[in-house]
This record gives C-alpha cells, sequence and structure tokens, in this order.
C-alpha cells in the first residue's frame, strides 16, 4: 500500500502546531507528506525527501479565485460582530484545495500516485506507529472514502481517507472542487468543507 498524505496550513500554524505534525508524521507513518502553506516558509526545520513544501496559491490558483470571489464579511463568517465558523467558506476551502492540488500534482507527474490518499488536519499529532494493519481494519479495501462520525452533527474532517486508486474517488474529489469553482456550497445547509462532502 502506497500513502500520500496532505494537510496544509499557514506560516503561523507551522510555528503553532504544523512542525510537530510533520515531525510525529515522519515518526510514526510510513508515507509521503505533502504540505501545503499560503504563501513560502522562509524556515523549515524538518527537511526530508517524505515531505514535499509546496505553495497552495502557486500550484492552485483556483484557491485564489475562490477567495477574490468571496471578500465579504459573510463569506468569512462575519455577521456584525458575531462569528459562525460553519459559515467562514473562505477559512474552511483551504482543505478541498490542498486535496484537488495533490491531485493535480498527480496527474502532472510530479507526485506518485498513492493507493491511499489521507488528508491530515495540520494540528494532527501521532503518538503511535500508524501500521499498515490497521489502517487495512479501519479501512478495508472495499472502502472509497472514510472518515470519523459526528452524532448528529456533520462529518469530522480533520483525518479522511481516499481510496485514490479507484476512480470514482477521483470524480468526487473533482466534484468536491467544482462545488468552490461553481459557488454550489452556498446553497448548503452550511458552508464548511465537512457539509461540502457529506
Amino acid at each position: 500500500m502506497t500513502l500520500l498524505a496532505v494537510t496544509s496550513f499557514s506560516p503561523e500554524g507551522y510555528d503553532l502546531y504544523g512542525r510537530n505534525m510533520i515531525k510525529t508524521f515522519l515518526e510514526n507513518v510510513d508515507g509521503d507528506l505533502v504540505v501545503f502553506t499560503d504563501e513560502p516558509l522562509l524556515f523549515i526545520e524538518t527537511q526530508s525527501p517524505r515531505v514535499h513544501y509546496r505553495v497552495l496559491n502557486w500550484d492552485f490558483p483556483e484557491q485564489v479565485a475562490f477567495e477574490m470571489r468571496h471578500h465579504s464579511p459573510i463569506c468569512h463568517g462575519r455577521f456584525g460582530d458575531f462569528y459562525d465558523y460553519r459559515f467562514d467558506a473562505v477559512k474552511f476551502s483551504h482543505k478541498p484545495a490542498a486535496i484537488a492540488a495533490a491531485t493535480k500534482l498527480i496527474t502532472s507527474g510530479d507526485l506518485q500516485a498513492p493507493e491511499i490518499l489521507m488528508w491530515l488536519d495540520g494540528d494532527t499529532v501521532f503518538k503511535a506507529p500508524l501500521s499498515r494493519e490497521f489502517i487495512d481494519r479501519q479501512f478495508p479495501s472495499w472502502a472509497h472514502f472514510g472518515h470519523f462520525t459526528r452524532d448528529k452533527n456533520h462529518m469530522e474532517g480533520g483525518i479522511i481517507l481516499f481510496r485514490y486508486s479507484h476512480e470514482n474517488v477521483r470524480i468526487f474529489i473533482r466534484l468536491m472542487w467544482e462545488c468552490y469553482e461553481h459557488d454550489q456550497l452556498f446553497r448548503m445547509p452550511a458552508w464548511t468543507d465537512c457539509h461540502v462532502m457529506d
């Protein structure tokens, strides 16, 4: 099984939690990691051939176009003095943009196509090895999409597994980003990436 993980954070996020996430990933996961940041990192603590540092705005200008179309405070979840994360469409567009950007890099040959594409929130910390047996048990070969659930709420999107080797999954990822490209997410009950994937 080949595994490619994808994450995204700002340069400030790298300082706060990203470098720890990268360190624990390298210690516990057999696979590569693509790190998308909004702008280039000035100082990278961890250099490894398994970690690919990319700038989301350069690799995926579609994300910039989405942000420029939706600079209104409402699209950032701000309603006067009130903030509601469920309507911060711009903040929560980074995850699907990073996933779509990774697939674009795979298609162009810049990254090797994996069997499993994994999304990891930037503040994820691995405290033990992520074994192949654990993944096979939790994400059997017939599954195309795996995530945690929340009772009576939208999905939990901190860790997502995609069976990238299956064509339907690649179509799903394309359709997921098209919800942003064509502003279809604004027809949903809330505007987070989790609502789009649900």
